[in-house]
């Protein structure tokens, strides 16, 4: 097989016994966030990483010997990060935790951890792993997967759904093997499917929508609301038309769960939005026209239902997290 040039490869093979681990710790540390590596024969210890990026997301396929890593308190105050980190088993003995869940995966199996808690990966022995570093964001419209979820629910957000897992595991695969340079806007669409896969793996394991409801109406409601955000017309008849309910039914669902389907539907167009702001791609677009391409009507009403979603108006959240200056709002 030709190598691939829009793949980087990193390898110990090439390097001195006595220097291999520390280069590999200092890999991984770039790759993905810094962690604190070890292994018990660094000595003998071998790796190697295939790597690529498209648009947002960090694709990786490592193969090393026995090892553990850690993010620790010191290095998350040290390189602090908003991403999510799958990981999506192949090979090998693994244990994965974060706060007080913990697991053992197996091939075909994955589990996600957020690098902004202590977490810790051990490897017993040789394994083999794909990992796929995320922006916590590109997720943001998934209420349940909004920040306070994630950290409300972190032990039950640890393992994915092996049906969608598997379907992660090929996509991740085929793009480091796929020697086409994507433009700009496949790498948006394939950022996408990634993440309708990551949302269905964790739906599918318990910790999305139907957590604590049972209800499969109101998971394909979310579904519907989701996927239609940018429809002025959604509201909840029309969700309940989609679900074969009566909408005063499908309201005691979202009841059950301390919402109603108007704050549901809300909530989710804020949390696009939210996304947006923060994508580095969309700095030139106006905040009135990202409210408004999520079906918000009123610029001012939008401004001060994010302030009070968020705790700052779009523009100091947008110029927060670009680092520069609010722009005058006109």
């Amino acid at each position: 097989m030709q190598p691939n040039p829009i793949v980087a490869v990193r390898s110990t093979e090439v390097l001195p016994s006595a220097e291999r681990f520390q280069y590999w710790a200092d890999v991984v540390t770039q790759t993905f966030v810094p962690l604190e590596c070890d292994a018990p024969d660094q000595a003998r210890f071998r790796g190697d990483i295939r790597h690529r990026q498209i648009g947002l997301i960090g694709i990786a396929d490592v193969t090393a010997s026995a090892m553990r890593v850690r993010r620790t308190p010191a290095t998350i105050a040290r390189s602090p990060s908003d991403d999510l980190i799958v990981v999506l088993h192949l090979g090998g003995p693994c244990h994965v935790g974060q706060r007080s869940g913990a697991v053992a995966l197996v091939p075909g199996g994955g589990a996600m951890v957020a690098a902004d808690e202590h977490y810790f990966f051990e490897f017993p022995d040789c394994f083999r792993q794909l990992v796929l570093k995320v922006p916590k964001y590109l997720l943001a419209e998934e209420r349940l997967l909004a920040e306070e979820r994630i950290a409300r629910d972190r032990a039950h957000s640890l393992v994915l759904a092996s049906g969608p897992a598997r379907l992660l595991q090929k996509l991740a695969l085929s793009s480091l093997d796929d020697p086409t340079e994507f433009s700009a806007d496949e790498d948006v669409g394939i950022e996408r499917a990634f993440a309708e896969l990551l949302r269905s793996a964790m739906i599918a394991s318990g910790t999305g929508d139907n957590v604590g409801d049972g209800s499969p109406r109101y998971s394909d409601a979310c579904r519907f609301i989701r996927r239609h955000l940018t429809d002025p017309a959604l509201n909840p008849d029309a969700v309940a038309l989609h679900v074969k309910m009566s909408t005063r039914n499908l309201a005691r669902l979202f009841a059950r769960r301390g919402t109603t389907i108007e704050r549901a539907i809300w909530t989710e167009r804020l949390a696009a939005a939210r996304r947006d702001l923060l994508d580095p791609r969309l700095l030139d677009r106006s905040i009135t026209d990202i409210a408004f391409s999520w079906a918000f009507s009123d610029a001012a009403h939008f401004s001060r239902s994010f302030s009070k979603a968020y705790g700052l108006a779009p523009s100091e959240f947008r110029a927060a997290r670009s680092g520069s200056s609010p722009r005058r709002r006109r």
